[in-house]
């Protein structure tokens, strides 16, 4: 893998009163033991960038960022029903997450790329995605 960008994604994001805004994720690799930069770009708005282990971490904490302004980012990383498991962020850099649904069941939750564009309806607050997770980690396995 190469140090420069490695991944861009041309994104919708809800802003405040629901208003759609044109958004650009460019997801780059910071050296060899650093892990990933994320930076959002949005019209009239300032760039926002942060560093992470991985790239789901990274998309975490961009996240929590734009909330403080109101805004949420359509993207698969964004789901209520998506999270990436510690195995996908150490092996495959967080770039995939599972999606989770309830019941939860024996077999392995497909994987989505989290950059990759999602309906609004389907974007939630980081708050809302990991009390999900919770609640799918506590459920019983369905029979």
């Amino acid at each position: 893998m190469n140090d420069g960008v490695r991944r861009r994604a041309d994104l919708l994001a809800v802003g405040p009163g629901g208003a759609e805004l044109d958004c650009r994720l460019e997801l780059e690799r910071v050296g060899p033991d650093r892990g990933f930069r994320l930076t959002a770009t949005m019209a009239g708005r300032d760039q926002i960038a942060v560093e992470a282990g991985d790239a789901f971490s990274a998309l975490l904490q961009l996240r929590r960022l734009l909330e403080d302004a109101g805004v949420l980012i359509r993207c698969a990383g964004a789901r209520r029903d998506v999270w990436a498991s510690g195995m996908q962020r150490d092996m495959g850099e967080g770039l995939r997450a599972y999606v989770l649904s309830l019941p939860r069941r024996a077999e392995r939750p497909p994987s989505v790329d989290i950059l990759e564009p999602t309906p609004a309806e389907l974007a939630a607050s980081v708050a809302e995605q990991e009390q999900f997770v919770k609640q799918w980690q506590q459920s019983p396995l369905a029979p």
